[in-house]
């Protein structure tokens, strides 16, 4: 009985109020934090904005392909699908992806105008084993056929590029694809005319030549021309930074002559005519040697477009125009004056030949220097003469001279 009494007083003690409880010490767990890695990797013709890294699980990081010049993206591969661009990556487990890319290709198409062919070649390819690919570089060359010529490249120029102010006649040529491309190769027939050709009759622009490279210069010396204009009239102007003229005739249908005053100017040699095209030899007396090409202008209209025909003006300023001359006596010196609107420097006409048409009387002479002559001199033949003295501007014979002239008697 003493043995029950005791215990219980034991716990009565125990949770007395006098005696404090301590607190419950509790302790919480560190969460733990995912991270997983990307890597990023872009084919052959573009990049990506990031190679990756490593990122908190369910993170969602933007990746960007772009593509380079010449390809296009074509998608995603590894761990990602499908071609969004950009693409939102979801880190829920490690992942590798690629961006991929392709090599556009573009088509060249070449029509023909004409009797010819085009030939074409895959001189240069940024990619191995493809056909026409971007970045690439055609060969295209065009060969005529019999009495034909290669004229022009229409929708293209050097590079690829289209120019319509200017005729690409280069045969061949280097087509760079970086789009697509339609070409048109004309040909046009060569004119053959064996009696007096008039194909030539126009007016033609002349081709500037391009700047040479050291190694292929010509020896030939550039003339200047920029026009040539043949008329119906058998007269011609040549342009340059001043305008000759002259008169023309065709010595069979590859030459052509051409005069000044009668006297020779110049030859064309190796006269190839077409519809549009011209191309020639051209030499001339002040020392012009040059291979001509050039463009039919059909614009022209020979009509309102003649040599003009401007006036040469004269007359007697000193000395008798009327002399009665003893022969062995000198005559009366005379001095003719000339005024002209012309552009050209006044000639005085000395060929011998000619002398003989004025009918000055033998024993006299002609100076002149410009703007006057001067007839002196002692008769060596006596008679009754009708002289003139005659000057032109080099263009016609016709509408441009101003005859002076005056009756000389001589008495023994």
């Amino acid at each position: 009985m003493k043995r029950l009494t005791l215990f219980v007083f034991f716990i009565l003690l125990s949770c007395s109020k006098d005696s404090p409880i301590p607190d419950a010490v509790v302790t919480t767990p560190e969460p733990t934090i995912t991270k997983f890695t990307l890597a990023v990797a872009a084919s052959e013709g573009g990049s990506v904005n990031t190679s990756g890294g490593t990122y908190n699980e369910n993170t969602n990081v933007s990746v960007t392909a772009t593509p380079a010049e010449g390809y296009a993206f074509s998608g995603w591969s590894g761990d990602a699908s499908g071609s969004t661009n950009p693409f939102s990556v979801s880190m829920t487990s490690d992942k590798n992806i690629t961006a991929s890319f392709i090599r556009l290709q573009y088509s060249l198409g070449v029509n023909i105008i004409g009797s010819g062919t085009v030939s074409q070649v895959l001189v240069e390819s940024a990619e191995k084993n493809t056909d026409y690919d971007s970045g690439s570089t055609v060969r295209l060359t065009a060969t005529p056929e019999t009495g034909w010529l290669f004229y022009k490249w229409e929708g293209l120029t050097i590079g690829g590029s289209t120019e319509e102010d200017e005729v690409n006649s280069t045969n061949p040529v280097d087509v760079a694809i970086s789009q697509s491309v339609n070409t048109t190769a004309t040909f046009e027939q060569i004119i053959i005319e064996t009696d007096n050709p008039t194909s030539a009759v126009g007016k033609w622009k002349i081709r500037q030549k391009k700047v040479a490279s050291k190694a292929n210069k010509t020896t030939l010396v550039d003339c200047g021309l920029t026009e040539i204009i043949f008329r119906a009239d058998g007269s011609f102007s040549i342009i340059t930074s001043t305008t000759i003229t002259g008169q023309f005739i065709f010595d069979g249908n590859t030459t052509i002559n051409l005069t000044q005053s009668q006297s020779p100017f110049g030859t064309i040699t190796n006269l190839v005519i077409t519809n549009n095209f011209i191309n020639f030899s051209l030499s001339l007396t002040n020392g012009c040697d040059d291979n001509i090409e050039g463009e039919r202008d059909d614009t022209y209209d020979e009509t309102s477009d003649p040599i003009e025909a401007c006036a040469i003006g004269g007359q007697i300023t000193s000395g008798n125009a009327s002399q009665t001359i003893t022969l062995g006596s000198a005559i009366e010196d005379l001095r003719f004056s000339f005024s002209s609107n012309c552009n050209e420097t006044l000639n005085l006409n000395e060929n011998p030949s000619s002398f003989a048409s004025t009918n000055l009387p033998p024993g006299l002479t002609v100076d002149f220097d410009g703007s006057e002559a001067f007839v002196r001199g002692t008769p060596t033949t006596a008679g009754i003469y009708n002289y003139s003295v005659i000057v032109n501007n080099g263009v016609s014979a016709d509408g441009v001279n101003e005859a002076i002239s005056a009756t000389t008697s001589f008495s023994l």
